[in-house]
Parts: structure tokens; sequence; C-alpha cells
């Protein structure tokens, strides 16, 4: 690192913490020893079956044992935010700067102020802004003639059209701050013609509870260059492709444990075959009662014979019921197979024993 690094402080769950604002970084961390000095402690979530692979500046891996929901709060900001921080192991630097923020806090921050010129935004900050803007080299705008429905909760892809600048035929897709209604953008590497206008495709999401529209020819995402760096190293890539096989075996023994899958009475090639085949489709495996899953392929309606709402009245739950019940309705609701809401319609819960001694959740006039 050449000069003085951009370090601030920032509160974490209401505690100061010094942090590193880094620009170049998509993830932002936290050191393990510093979650014990936090009020309450966060818990640990695991990102076993993401399988996520971070690299640092140098190419190597960054370790890390999951990930914490915490609230960042700036000092030139009123308002905190909750985000994920990567738990990171105590290295020499972060026993001194414990935070790194990256541009996953950084462009929500940076779109609350592009309307508000009365910030005094520190000069940290500011060198981090103004780094995040040089970084984009084209703009990417929309082809569609029509508005594009992007339903709640689903991704799509779009083409967009470019020009193509300083000669740069490799780019990745970025996130602007400006972006219509919240619709968020994949990171994905494109290809680009070497001069001229280039088609590209662009994936968006929409992560709230209500649909947006992508307005036409509009401006979808801005495009980073992409610097390939090529190691002549022979001995480091031995070594980097030892450990990572290390780790490929290490992280298939934790899906096959985590399914419940006994391999011992197969040959070799045959438990490899199917070690990859269950791997790449670990997706599709329910890992617990509450893994429910879903898709965004079909959409299922229920047509009701008669639309008027009903309410019946309220049947007391068995005292002796009160803890389960309460149980399975907080595990249906953490699976997401239901919500709280507010709806004309009141029908009583019929519960049924299952052979395992649970309790299966019959709304029986709705289902007549």
């Amino acid at each position: 690192m050449v000069g003085k690094s951009n370090e601030t402080h920032v509160y974490v769950n209401g505690k100061k913490c010094k942090s590193l604002i880094d620009s170049g970084s998509m993830v932002s961390t936290i050191s393990e020893p510093t979650l014990r000095y936090l009020h309450p402690v966060p818990t640990v979530k695991t990102l076993d079956e993401f399988i996520l692979s971070v690299r640092v500046a140098e190419g190597s891996q960054l370790p890390y044992h999951g990930y914490v929901e915490v609230n960042i709060k700036v000092p030139f900001h009123t308002e905190s935010m909750m985000v994920p921080l990567l738990v990171v192991p105590e290295t020499d630097y972060n026993r001194s700067v414990p935070v790194i923020i990256g541009t996953n806090v950084l462009r929500p921050i940076k779109s609350t102020l592009t309307c508000d010129s009365q910030v005094n935004i520190p000069r940290e900050w500011e060198t981090a802004f103004s780094a995040m803007d040089a970084s984009i080299t084209s703009l990417v705008k929309s082809t569609n003639r029509r508005p594009i429905k992007v339903s709640p909760m689903s991704i799509m892809t779009v083409t967009g059209l470019c020009k193509t600048k300083s000669g740069n035929q490799t780019a990745v897709t970025e996130c602007l701050d400006d972006n219509q209604g919240s619709l968020g953008i994949c990171p994905r590497v494109v290809s680009l013609k070497p001069t001229g206008k280039s088609r590209v495709p662009v994936r968006i999401f929409n992560m709230t509870a209500k649909a947006i529209y992508l307005k036409p020819r509009s401006v979808i995402c801005g495009l980073n260059e992409v610097k390939i760096v090529r190691h002549a190293d022979l001995d480091s890539s031995d070594e980097n492709t030892e450990s990572s096989k290390k780790g490929d075996e290490q992280d298939k023994g934790k899906i096959l444990e985590k399914l419940g899958v006994e391999l011992t009475e197969l040959t070799p090639e045959m438990k490899g075959k199917l070690e990859n085949l269950i791997c790449n489709w670990k997706s599709i495996f329910s890992t617990g009662p509450t893994d429910l899953g879903f898709t965004t392929l079909v959409e299922h309606e229920i047509n009701l014979t008669d639309e008027k709402p009903f309410r019946e009245p309220y049947r007391r739950i068995p005292p002796s019921m009160f803890d389960e019940v309460r149980e399975h309705i907080r595990e249906m609701i953490e699976a997401g197979a239901i919500r709280e809401s507010s709806s004309p319609f009141s029908s009583n819960v019929v519960l049924v024993r299952k052979p395992d001694g649970s309790y299966a959740f019959d709304v029986r006039h709705s289902n007549q």
C-alpha cells in the first residue's frame, strides 16, 4: 500500500470502530475478536450452502468464518443501515483496524447523499466516493421500447446497449447509485466490441415486495474496466491448485454430511461420479423440514368458487399445545411458508398429529 491508508471511524451496533474505507472491495468485513465487544454479540451465520469464494487483490483466497448482520452508522449520516459483514480471522492489520467498509456499504450511503448538498462529507469518504465514480467507463441503456415489468422477488436478463471507450473489450456490469426504483444488478463479465456500440446482457433483480417497471431506453447500469492478470509462477500455481483440490474435497464432505448421504459401499469411480452429481445439484435437496425451496418459473393461483370473505369464530387452543404451536408457527415464518398479514378472511386451523409427533396445520374451511 502506497501512502496513507484511507481510514476513519464507523459505529457498529452502536460501538465506535476504526475502519478502512476500501472502494476496491465488493464486501465488508469485521475481525472475529471484535464481535465479543459488541452488545448484544451478533450470531455468526454460515455460508456453507453458497460456498462463497472471496479473493484479495493479489489473488489468494480470503478465509472467513461466516457472516453477521449488524447496524452500520457513519458520523455524517443520520440513519443507520443493516448490512452483512464477513467475519474474518485476526491479522496484524485488523488488530488496529477491525472493520473494512466495501462498496456494498458505500453505494447505499452515496445514493442517499446525491440530493443533499448540505451534508459535510469527510475527506476519507469523499475520496472513496470519487474513486467509485471514476471506475465507471461506460453506461448501458436498455433496448426495450415498452416498459418491462420485473415482478417481486424475481430475476431476469435484459439486453443493453453501450458505447465502447478506450478500446476495452472486457468489462463488468455494476449497479449505479441512481438506478431505477431499487432494481439490483448482478455483477458479471461481458465482452465488448473494440470500437462502436456493443450489445450486452444485463442481469437485473427485484428484491422488493412490489413490481418495478423498467422504462424504455433507460440507463440500467455502468461498466467497469477489467484488467486480467496472468501469473507466471508455476510453483505457486501448483500449490494453489493443490490447496484448491483439498478445499473442494472438504466442501464435498460437508455437503454430503449435511444431506445425510452415505457412499462407503460404492467403488471409488462410482463414488466420485455420485459426489460430483450431488454437489452440482445440491440446491434441489431439502436439508430440513423448513427448507421448502421455491421457483420463479411457475405462478400458482387459487380460484375460489365464492370470493366473498368469511370469518369463523375463534376456537381456543389447548394450553398443553401452546408451546408446540408457537414453535411451529415461528419455523414456518422463518422458512417463508407464511407471513403476518391483515385479511378479511379468518379460518380456524385444525391441528393434526403426524406419525413423527409434529403437528400439521390444516386450514379446513379454506380448503373446502
